[in-house]
């Protein structure tokens, strides 16, 4: 088993117009404001240059029904510099 490189939670709550629209998270609510949530993200090292994340997204809108859920998973790879000096 590999170490866990990180492990982070968020605690969300966005205002309506609090930011230009480029600027908030487009994976939370797909980037509107007037949002309320959190977001919990997972990443373990697998091997020595392999890492696997999990970010699990539970956003709703303010005023409005219903709940966005969203799972996202992710394998990175690190390119290993093969030449010897």
């Amino acid at each position: 088993m590999g170490p866990v490189a990180g492990k982070i939670y968020i605690d969300r709550h966005l205002k309506k117009d609090a930011w230009i629209d480029i600027f908030p998270d487009s994976d939370a609510y797909s980037g509107h404001t007037d949002v309320k949530g959190h977001e919990l993200a997972f990443t373990y090292g697998v091997g020595k240059n392999v890492t696997l994340g999990i970010d699990y997204y539970y956003i709703s809108k303010a005023l409005a029904e219903g709940i966005f859920c969203r799972l996202i998973g992710s394998l990175s790879f690190k390119e290993q510099n093969l030449t010897k000096s």
